[in-house]
């Protein structure tokens, strides 16, 4: 295998300010007889071109084809490439690889006549080795791919002899990679008997096309796929041995950036430049743009073995992986979405079949309630449907045609609520039931870690829920815990209380937790509150190691001040958001509405004050006669953005004018003292 690397040069933009180095003989050093398997490639591949003579004068009629697989081993949805970003991926690397890449005419007239249309050409393969029909991409969601190498070729992996294997991983981890080294792909040189838990191509989801996650040109998966080819970089063996090729110039060690004029070897006769426009160099992307007929004839020589890569171009298995077959025989596979999983009775829900099939389809709906009083049998691709009765529904959709068929069944998929809830007073939730359940259901980020019952710890009874931040690999948020609508037909000052337990594993955790309400069954949310690593931590010890489990004396009580617009909504939701800023494990207990009129935090006993809060377009501050005069006042909104400032003085009163801050949540400080206001 061969090796690209990217060394960063103080940030992630993987451009012309990096610094390339290549890792192959490193990693080969520990592979048993590898340098064997390979010379002897290297004497099949040259005896082939020498008993085929003049292949730079011609080009054969047929385009050799490659069935490619897609493996997107993601670890939550910002690594989930879309298929678009495939599909421009593999444009670029079939034009680059054709000759057709826009920048071509970008070579230097001393190397027009090397350069070479290899007619080799990647297709998606339409069906999977089981005989199903296939886009060409799967996806598997593995905490691997936060330190991939070929730990990910075990999980999920194709024929290699059938075909060309490309894992896309988030974060690529070589054994013997220098520290601060980023690796962003690497590939598999053929030899006899290599197997599929070696071959392949292993990239970085942003160095796949140039959209969606993209950060690059897409020249990365061209280098790879030619090392894949058995193409050498342009520097192997430095200005000695070379590649193998002699169009391509000698270069001494890997170029960086784009310097036409430089010129590192010069012992070629006659003497040139470095072709820094060769995709087997590590010039920058945007001045690479030309293969040779050298390197065509070494890739040609593997493509007429069919124990190196042969047997993938072979009519039979174009065929069976359906890469030339427009209506390939293939059994469909079903699968689908919808635009939510919770709704309000009255509402509709857009279902949108995602399934995969060559041949007309036949779609079979089935919806029904836990009890199956209410169920639907739809026969189009994509209904909408509107739902008039309260449950949780099972949602099943099977796809068929003559060559067979398939279901996807997802057990209480939808909830909806009823259209008008009961009148409480003071909701209270004391969280015994296993979510979810038709008073919570719970969204997560893509991660498969969500908000969950767990037994393990509670403030009363044998249950709280928890989200185990402590396994988490990756920061971030979007796992949302979301209370059914409730009427609470109160008035005064509406407070939400509940009970939390939060430890850090590093005293640098930035954890946070998020409070929203909707005032329209969860069709839009309003921020009331961000509660901050500070605020929710519950115990001064860190478990760096294992992860928190609570102690009686651990939990907290928190009291949040929702808005004036949430007070006088006939009805709301509640939603929690937990934001991982690597620390451990976050629990809630006891969850309770109350009309009572209160102050947040036992705010009567702060040292600052705001009043009216919430408020519109001006707000009183009110310091403590202890504070003194020392200290400016300021104000941040609740990214921690300063919004306004005003120098210290003797005052106790500060009317502070906020005519034209959006609405939302906003931190107002005068010394150590500091006190929460709601903007609507």
């Amino acid at each position: 295998m061969a090796f690209l690397f990217i060394l960063l040069a103080g940030s992630l933009q993987l451009q012309a300010q990096t610094t390339h180095q290549c890792g192959t003989d490193e990693y080969h050093a520990g592979l048993a007889g590898f340098e064997d398997r390979r010379a002897r490639t290297d004497d099949a591949i040259a005896q082939w071109i020498q008993n085929n003579p003049g292949l730079d004068q011609y080009t054969p009629e047929a385009t050799y084809t490659i069935p490619v697989v897609f493996h997107v081993m993601y670890y939550d949805q910002t690594d989930n490439i879309s298929e678009a970003q495939i599909n421009d991926a593999l444009i670029r690397l079939n034009k680059d690889f054709r000759r057709l890449n826009s920048d071509a005419g970008q070579l230097r007239s001393i190397f027009t006549a090397r350069a070479a249309d290899l007619n080799i050409e990647f297709v998606r393969a339409k069906v999977d080795p089981t005989g199903k029909c296939s886009n060409g991409i799967t996806r598997t969601q593995t905490p691997l791919t936060l330190a991939a190498n070929n730990n990910v070729k075990s999980v999920v992996g194709w024929d290699n002899k059938k075909y060309l294997n490309i894992w896309v991983v988030r974060d690529i981890d070589l054994a013997g990679t220098q520290p601060g080294v980023i690796v962003l792909g690497y590939a598999a040189f053929p030899y006899n008997g290599l197997p599929g838990t070696q071959d392949g191509i292993v990239i970085r989801h942003d160095q796949v096309g140039g959209t969606g996650t993209a950060v690059s040109n897409g020249r990365t998966l061209t280098h790879e796929a030619g090392h894949y080819f058995n193409l050498y970089h342009t520097f192997q063996g430095g200005c000695g041995q070379g590649d193998q090729c002699a169009d391509t110039p000698p270069v001494t060690s890997a170029s960086d950036g784009c310097n036409k004029t430089q010129n590192t070897c010069t012992n070629d006769v006659p003497d040139l430049p470095d072709m820094l426009e060769n995709y087997m160099d590590y010039s920058d992307d945007n001045c690479m743009n030309t293969f040779t007929l050298d390197q065509r004839s070494r890739a040609w020589a593997v493509l007429n073995s069919f124990n190196l890569r042969g047997s993938l171009t072979s009519p039979s298995n174009l065929v069976a992986t359906g890469a030339t077959v427009p209506l390939p025989t293939c059994i469909p596979v079903s699968n689908w979405t919808s635009n939510t999983r919770t709704v309000c009775a009255g509402d509709s829900v857009q279902f949108t079949q995602l399934a995969i099939g060559y041949k007309p389809l036949f779609y079979h709906w089935t919806i029904m309630d836990a009890y199956q009083n209410n169920q639907f049998h739809l026969l189009t691709p994509s209904p909408k449907i509107k739902f008039t009765q309260p449950g949780r529904y099972k949602v099943e959709l099977n796809v068929s045609n003559p060559d067979g068929s398939s279901t996807v069944t997802r057990d209480a998929y939808l909830t909806v609520h009823p259209a008008t809830p009961p009148a409480v007073a003071s909701p209270s939730w004391t969280l015994e039931n296993s979510l979810p359940n038709m008073q919570w259901t719970v969204d997560e980020s893509g991660d498969n870690i969500g908000w969950e019952s767990t037994s393990a710890a509670a403030h009363t009874g044998s249950k709280s829920v928890r989200i185990r931040h402590f396994d988490v690999k990756s920061p971030g948020g979007g796992d949302f815990l979301t209370s059914a609508p409730v009427a609470t037909g109160g008035t005064g000052t509406l407070t939400l209380k509940f009970w939390v337990a939060f430890a850090k594993k590093q005293a640098n955790n930035t954890d946070q937790l998020r409070i929203f309400t909707s005032r329209d069954c969860g069709k839009t949310w309003t921020l009331e509150r961000l509660v901050t690593t500070f605020q929710l931590n519950s115990t001064a010890n860190l478990f760096p190691t294992v992860g928190y489990v609570p102690q009686a004396s651990d939990w907290k009580e928190l009291t949040v001040v929702l808005s004036a617009g949430a007070a006088t909504a006939p009805e709301i939701m509640v939603r929690f958001e937990s934001i991982n800023g690597g620390g451990n494990n976050l629990y809630l207990d006891d969850i309770r509405l109350s009309y009572k009129v209160g102050l947040d935090e036992a705010d009567e006993a702060q040292a600052l004050r705001a009043f009216p809060n919430p408020g519109s377009d001006r707000v009183r501050l009110s310091a403590s006669p202890a504070l003194g005069g020392a200290h400016d006042w300021t104000a941040t909104d609740w990214t921690g953005r300063t919004v306004w400032t005003a120098p210290a003085g003797r005052e106790e009163f500060m009317d502070v004018a906020t005519f034209g801050w959006p609405a939302g949540l906003y931190i107002f400080r005068r010394g150590d003292a500091a006190v929460r206001w709601v903007k609507e």
